[in-house]
């Protein structure tokens, strides 16, 4: 029985470990690299000139099979495919409106402005998938395990204008509560990283 709470307790740890690498300022980034450092390379080879509006969407599905292809290595038989999963890259941004910076970028020929807002849609979209990977194992957990994770969590998260959470609030609110440990760790960095800096400069 003991060894069952023992690698119980080691499953909670494990799944809370995974979600704060996932939720981390920066975690789309260290998860999409090898990807976007094969993208980049074949994007290299694009050249994109200021483009008409009414040429706009298929210079857009051929960036897309040019991009998108780079990624995964893979061909497109139609570009207009590739542009259908690139809106859905794009969709998951974590600005609003990416898809019409994108149109403004490829009108103006903005080959770095665009390829830096596909950058930045392609983390958030691997970041948001493994997070939700994630979120499903726990979903799929005995409520021992699960409500242990929720309950670590609610630790995490501490006093919200003197409100404790608990396993049971986090369940109820999750992906409010993922949000709130974006946010906390978001600020733990900056703080930390702002005492890195006022440390260096004694």
């Amino acid at each position: 029985m003991e060894k069952a709470t023992h690698e119980q307790g080691d499953a909670v740890q494990n799944y809370v470990n995974q979600i704060v690498e996932v939720v981390k300022p920066g975690a789309g980034y260290r998860l999409a690299a090898p990807n976007i450092t094969k993208a980049h390379s074949a994007f290299e080879k694009f050249e994109l000139k200021p483009t008409a509006k009414s040429d706009r969407e298929k210079v857009f599905n051929r960036i897309a099979a040019a991009y998108v292809g780079g990624l995964f290595d893979k061909g497109y038989d139609s570009p207009e495919l590739a542009g259908g999963e690139l809106k859905n890259y794009l969709s998951k941004h974590p600005r609003e409106g990416a898809l019409g910076r994108v149109y403004a970028a490829i009108e103006r020929g903005d080959k770095i402005g665009l390829e830096s807002e596909l950058k930045e849609a392609f983390e958030s979209h691997i970041g948001g998938n493994k997070l939700e990977t994630t979120l499903n194992d726990v979903r799929n957990q005995p409520d021992e395990t699960k409500m242990g994770v929720y309950g670590n969590i609610a630790t995490l998260l501490g006093d919200v204008d003197g409100y404790s959470g608990s396993a049971v609030s986090v369940s109820e609110n999750l992906a409010a509560s993922i949000q709130g440990l974006q946010q906390r760790l978001t600020i733990a960095e900056g703080v930390s990283k702002q005492k890195g800096e006022d440390h260096a400069s004694h």
